[in-house]
């Protein structure tokens, strides 16, 4: 079999699963292709949370078809479409979500490896191409927003073993990752997350850890005393909001009021003032009327994101919300999520305001343009005119707003 080379959409639970079949077909003996050209064989591991992620996936693997790779579907599109996209041409073998983890059995069996290995991949040291490391701690969700298609594509749900979690940090510790991202389909069920947390930075080195995302209601006290209290918890929430209208909350089977969701946030942001938080906003759903939708934009002028995810209503067929009269015209939706990103903007500039002169630890993840780039505790894109090692922390003191982050120069002073 000619070289094989692992593509990936969506989100970072997909990135960590598709590493994992990275190092699995390199312990079948197969060669890894440095370029999508050089494949004969592409596994495509799929999202299927919009529309657009559909389609992106199939422009793929028209792309492919255009090298005559094999093309390999798996993950959340291939679970539910499984039927459709075998029929696409250039697609050899359809692996849906649940096979997942025996996906090198399938594609022995499709004849795509001539050998599997006995040793498995059970733990990861790091990703690819990544300066952070993800660290999968849990899967599947239950809790069926209207609007969602993940219950139905990852419905069993399981949360690692705490030990399992504990070794493989330590292990990308070993490797020298500096930054650990935790992260899970919902990672907020995974059980006693404080504990593993608290676990984690417990270990003897120079990281920090980061939590991919978690439900406002999900944010326990413990957890908010660990991000105060510890340095080597980074300074950063990402809390979906969706919307900020109480109707739309309830249509959508959101588990919290629009009170409820900024007094909390205000909440953090009073024990930890430099802390940043980052959403997720659906724009359009069914019935969203300009009040609902000017609702929103009040609730992110007062919560002050560092930025704001939009996403256009996405119409996901077998959702209850697929079946929602008062279903809005595209038009209205895009004009809606223009506005709305003018004032994510506006929010992002205020927020950045208040670290000028201020110093920061940024981890240097590549250099660019004549600049070192990285990111803060608090995840600020933070850039530096200098030269810096990647993968390695530096003590910036910011100057002034940058494109989409901030600019500062190396402190030398501490």
């Amino acid at each position: 079999m000619n070289k094989f080379y692992v593509h990936t959409f969506g989100c970072k639970v997909n990135q960590y699963e598709s590493e994992k079949i990275r190092r699995e077909l390199l312990l079948c003996g197969m060669r890894e292709a440095k370029e999508l050209k050089d494949a004969g064989l592409v596994i495509l591991n799929t999202c299927t949370v919009t529309s657009r992620a559909d389609a992106d996936a199939r422009n793929f693997i028209r792309l492919c078809s255009k090298n005559n790779s094999k093309v390999v579907l798996t993950g959340c599109y291939a679970q539910r479409a499984k039927e459709y996209l075998s029929k696409i041409d250039g697609v050899c073998c359809v692996v849906p979500q649940d096979q997942k983890q025996r996906i090198v059995e399938n594609l022995l069996s499709a004849g795509l490896v001539l050998r599997i290995s006995n040793a498995r991949v059970d733990t990861l040291d790091g990703i690819k191409n990544h300066t952070r490391a993800f660290l999968k701690i849990q899967d599947g969700c239950n809790r069926f927003c209207t609007y969602c298609i993940v219950p139905y594509v990852r419905k069993e749900l399981y949360s690692r073993n705490k030990n399992d979690v504990i070794k493989e940090a330590q292990g990308m510790i070993n490797k020298n990752i500096k930054e650990i991202v935790l992260c899970g389909t919902h990672t907020g069920l995974y059980p006693h997350l404080s504990d593993v947390i608290e676990d984690i930075i417990k270990i003897e080195a120079d990281f920090r850890v980061r939590l991919s995302s978690i439900e406002i209601n999900e944010i326990d006290d413990k957890v908010l005393k660990i991000a105060v209290g510890n340095k080597k918890f980074c300074r950063h929430f990402h809390i979906p909001l969706q919307s900020g209208d109480n109707e739309i909350l309830k249509k959508m089977a959101r588990r919290y009021t629009r009170d409820f969701y900024l007094n909390r946030i205000k909440e953090i942001q009073q024990l930890c003032p430099d802390i940043s938080v980052t959403t997720d906003v659906i724009v359009g759903f069914p019935s969203e009327k300009e009040s609902a939708f000017h609702n929103t934009v009040s609730l992110i002028r007062e919560a002050n994101f560092l930025k704001v995810h939009i996403f256009p209503y996405s119409k996901r067929e077998g959702t209850p919300a697929s079946r929602f009269p008062e279903q809005l015209d595209c038009s209205i939706i895009k004009q809606r999520c223009r506005f709305l990103a003018k004032i994510s903007r506006e929010c992002s500039k205020k927020y950045l305001k208040n670290f000028r002169g201020k110093k920061v630890d940024v981890l240097i993840e590549k250099n660019k343009e004549g600049f070192s780039y990285g990111y803060s505790s608090n995840y600020i894109p933070v850039y530096v005119d200098k030269q810096c090692p990647a993968n390695e922390f530096v003590r910036v003191r910011i100057s002034e707003e940058y494109k989409n982050g901030v600019k500062g120069e190396i402190d030398e002073t501490d």
